[in-house]
């Protein structure tokens, strides 16, 4: 009997599936309920949508579909489905509608992609209070304006912003967005509207839903990993010229730059190349509008990039150029190692005395890379003289007392007469 009861159950449930009602995504998400749920919480129903956003907290079975035209009441979550699809697939989906914690969708629905490459409806422009409390943005793509940070990531990688009219939340269901400071100011934030935990929040899709603002604003990863190109975004006027100057820690001068690109009126790109571990790069931005204007970003020293070392190594980075420690310079000594490791820098005499030794510690900090400026001065506080020296460096291993060793050359030189 009970085998009996559960056949015939599944036999009325796949009879529902197969003989749903057609109900478009307005019409289930509307309410006037103060609960904010569905009207038609518990029916199995079929609806249509363009995909807005894939790939919902890292499962491919998980997205966002709306109605093509967009706006309010529009958009409608899928949790589970048989499919995964992209953005701009045009998808039907026969399901029932659940109520999850308040948030309506549909879960374990069956779906067919119906076509793709179709647009996906633009994002309305709201507030930032009425993405925080209203319910009918719910699953909308959105987008809020000139909005500042005023929280800080928690432990769930939740922050928030401010427009003025009051605080929303910015949540990681698509990207992670690194590092956001407080007082950072955005000219757009796009994304889909999620409910968790009683609050609404936005989803940023990837970088591009992020639009860094104030004039000079400049984004990048500054902790990538070892070969890992850089994307830096720079947010400016329009109708000007931007040069992204750059070097690493093992040149002297800044002799390379990016022409930065925009896809928008005030958005900048600049793509800088991958370097090895344990290296630092610099870069500046300069900007020329079209009267003629320079500015140089950021006004005092130049933003840095880091590559962490991440195994036991010794690495010594020195630029390839004299220098004169008689007219007041430095010599820039750039050495790292993992974390934890110690130390010694050595400088050594072209007949391999020893006349310094600059450094030794133990090297501390996530990326395990030390910046040291020698003024070329030896144990005794002199000036030492003109030639050629060695810069050698020794790194041990705590634990096992292992070695590793690396040099270079400096040379003391001066301008001839």
């Amino acid at each position: 009997m009970k085998i009996k009861l559960l056949l015939t159950l599944l036999g009325l449930l796949m009879i529902s599936f197969l003989f749903a009602e057609y109900v478009s995504i307005y019409d289930i998400q509307y309410t006037e309920a103060t609960s904010g749920d569905s009207p038609y919480n518990g029916q199995v129903v079929t609806t249509s949508g363009i995909v807005t956003g894939a790939d919902f907290s890292g499962y491919d079975t998980n997205f966002f579909i709306s109605m093509p035209a967009g706006g309010a009441w529009s958009g409608l979550y899928i949790f589970a489905a048989n499919i995964s699809p992209s953005p701009g697939d045009e998808i039907e989906i026969t399901g029932e509608i659940s109520e999850y914690f308040n948030f309506t969708e549909i879960a374990y629905g069956t779906a067919t992609i119906l076509s793709s490459g179709n647009s996906v409806p633009d994002p309305v422009q709201i507030t930032t209070n009425e993405l925080a409390t209203e319910e009918m943005y719910e699953s909308v793509l959105v987008t809020i304006s000139n909005a500042e940070v005023t929280i800080i990531p928690n432990s769930y990688n939740e922050w928030y912003v401010d427009d003025g009219s009051g605080e929303c939340q910015i949540d990681d269901g698509f990207y992670e967005y690194l590092n956001p400071q407080i007082g950072d100011e955005f000219l757009f934030i796009t994304g889909l509207v999620d409910y968790n935990f009683n609050n609404y929040a936005v989803n940023p899709r990837n970088a591009n839903d992020l639009v860094l603002g104030g004039l000079g604003a400049i984004v990048c990863d500054y902790y990538p990993a070892a070969g890992e190109d850089v994307l830096v975004q720079f947010s400016y006027n329009d109708s000007c010229a931007v040069l992204l100057w750059w070097r690493t820690s093992s040149d002297y001068d800044y002799d390379e730059y990016l022409e930065m690109t925009t896809d928008r009126s005030i958005e900048y790109y600049a793509t800088i190349p991958g370097q090895k571990e344990g290296t630092t790069v610099y870069f500046y931005i300069i900007a020329k509008d079209s009267t003629g204007t320079i500015e140089t970003f950021p006004a005092g020293d130049p933003k840095q990039i880091f590559y962490e070392v991440t195994s036991h190594k010794a690495i010594l980075n020195l630029p390839a150029k004299p220098f004169n420690p008689y007219a007041g310079e430095t010599f820039p000594i750039e050495f790292a190692s993992q974390s934890g490791d110690k130390a010694i820098l050595r400088i050594y005499n072209a007949e391999g005395k020893l006349v310094f030794e600059p450094q030794h510690i133990i090297i501390s900090g996530s990326t395990g890379i030390t910046h040291y400026d020698w003024d070329g001065r030896d144990k005794e506080n002199k000036l030492l003289p003109l030639g050629l020296y060695i810069c050698y460096l020794e790194v041990i291993e705590i634990g096992s007392g292992n070695k590793k060793t690396a040099k270079a050359p400096i040379v003391i030189g001066a301008p001839l007469d």
